[in-house]
């Protein structure tokens, strides 16, 4: 346990002082030294300035994403899980564009005062302003609610993701089936719905008329693994040994739509197989 807790957070550690370093790269060379020093003179730098910074935070969550990934699957020598690099990949390539059109907006009705020329570049800091009085009537409450909002929307998108693991069980029903034997592959209708209960994952099906469940595992030999964060998958085998006689069994849910079945029973040198596989919703 010491070990486990030792190597996240030093995968943690890593990830967060790696995201960091990016964004502060990414702040000196753009927002920083386009408008930190005049967003004091200006309206629209101001909500540039803010909205950039707040882009850059989100950036570094989205690094910290892939980099977390990176380094989990070297650690421990496994591949690397695609949709999760994705995920981080998507944070940074989409959060600049959603607080660019959050500036974009906010200048467009946020108008500047008409009595100051002001002359802002990418490339100089430099201010060319007349003499005049600042509009002390400007208020800034506007600005702050609405990046308040942005920050509000962001996380959310951010974090709804992990809500689910918050969630104690999940049910999903079936919206069709295939069956596979011997004599071929046809629609069944045998198969109603699974809960996921974790530790347990209990199957609903119809036999003799009547509703039945299932439960994996119901003894201490069976194996299931259930991931809450993946929307619930689970992988779940029995065995079930009398001699002659041997029962198998498999079941599993990719966490999308996908559930699938086996069935062997053997029956001396007889083997009987079953496949079904259905879609969920």
């Amino acid at each position: 346990m010491d070990t486990n807790i030792g190597s996240a957070l030093l995968t943690a550690t890593i990830s967060v002082v790696f995201g960091g370093v990016v964004s502060y790269i990414l702040y000196v060379q753009t927002i920083g030294k386009w408008y930190s020093k005049i967003k004091n003179e200006s309206k629209h730098a101001k909500i540039k300035y803010w909205c950039g910074i707040l882009s850059l935070l989100a950036i570094t969550e989205g690094v910290i994403i892939v980099a977390r990934e990176l380094i989990n699957s070297l650690s421990n020598n496994t591949d690397i899980r695609i949709d999760s690099v994705a995920k981080g990949m998507m944070v940074v390539i989409l959060s600049p564009l959603i607080f660019t059109l959050i500036a974009a907006a906010l200048t467009f009705f946020i108008k500047e005062n008409k009595n100051k020329k002001i002359e802002i570049t990418e490339n100089s800091t430099e201010v060319k302003s007349k003499d005049i009085p600042k509009d002390k009537n400007f208020n800034n409450s506007k600005i702050l609610s609405f990046l308040a909002i942005a920050i509000i929307f962001l996380i959310g998108i951010q974090i709804t993701p992990y809500l689910k693991t918050i969630e104690k069980e999940k049910t999903f029903l079936v919206e069709s089936c295939i069956t596979c034997k011997d004599d071929g592959c046809k629609p069944t209708i045998d198969f109603l719905k699974f809960r996921v209960a974790p530790p347990f994952v209990y199957i609903h099906y119809i036999s003799e008329g009547i509703e039945k469940i299932n439960i994996y595992p119901d003894n201490a030999n069976d194996s299931c693994v259930i991931l809450k964060d993946n929307n619930f998958s689970f992988s779940c085998e029995r065995l079930r040994d009398y001699g002659l006689t041997k029962m198998e069994s498999s079941r599993s849910f990719d966490g999308k739509n996908t559930y699938q079945s086996k069935n062997k029973a053997t029956f001396g040198e007889q083997i009987v197989v079953s496949r079904q596989v259905c879609q969920m919703k």
